[in-house]
């Protein structure tokens, strides 16, 4: 782990960040040479990503020294865990009318300058090196507040899609490459679902992957 070790965290939230970056360095000894947070946006920004595995949040956590609000699953913040979660100030997610709360809380946090991850897929990928569908929620949020996306590949062995388990399995080597700052708007996108579709093909060609999803030639857009 090279450098002194700067916390996103403090107070307990430190502490325990404090022992979890030298033991996920060398359980996983994570490759962020693609990754550099100096070439990031200093202002907000939304934090795109595949999902690999269990380990894809702390993997890009540990690689920035600013906090990221990740987007989850209301299922997946279960007990014993939930508080942890609060904490971090998880953005729940139901998938249904009630995530318009959730949207508007993500739209505020990257306009003051924080941080948003998503993982569009939704859940981890089955089978692996296969891109599932994306859901628009990332790109609506970017377009709304106006801000970059920051598209990332994760490539990690393999996944036991158990969060816990997959953090402190020893794996070969994980990758985190940061493919581009993406600023849709300034593209000319206003529509989050063309948006989406050019933030997913931008995953599929720099990963050579599969494509779980492909859309019919007469369905794909073609622009903004």
């Amino acid at each position: 782990m090279p450098g002194p070790m700067r916390l996103a965290y403090r107070g307990w939230l430190g502490c325990a960040e404090a022992v979890a970056r030298p033991l996920f360095w060398l359980l996983h000894r994570p490759d962020y040479s693609l990754f550099r947070e100096a070439e990031m946006p200093a202002g907000g920004f939304v934090l795109v990503a595949n999902h690999a595995s269990g380990t894809d949040p702390p993997l890009l956590q540990i690689g920035l020294r600013r906090p990221i609000r990740f987007m989850m699953a209301v299922e997946q913040m279960r007990w014993p865990l939930g508080p942890f979660w609060r904490a971090l100030r998880v953005l729940p997610v139901t998938f249904s009318a009630d995530d318009a709360g959730t949207l508007r809380t993500a739209v505020r946090h990257v306009k003051d300058g924080g941080i948003v991850g998503v993982f569009p897929e939704g859940s981890i990928e089955r089978p692996a090196r296969t891109l599932q569908a994306f859901a628009p929620g990332a790109a609506a949020i970017a377009l709304i507040a106006n801000v970059p996306v920051v598209l990332c590949w994760i490539s990690q062995p393999f996944s036991t899609r158990v969060v816990l388990l997959d953090s402190f399995l020893p794996r070969r080597r994980a990758r985190v490459e940061v493919i581009g700052v993406i600023d849709l708007r300034g593209e000319g996108f206003r529509d989050a679902d063309a948006a989406t579709g050019r933030l997913r093909r931008a995953i599929l060609e720099r990963s050579g992957w599969r494509d779980a999803a492909p859309a019919r030639a007469d369905t794909l857009p073609t622009g903004p």
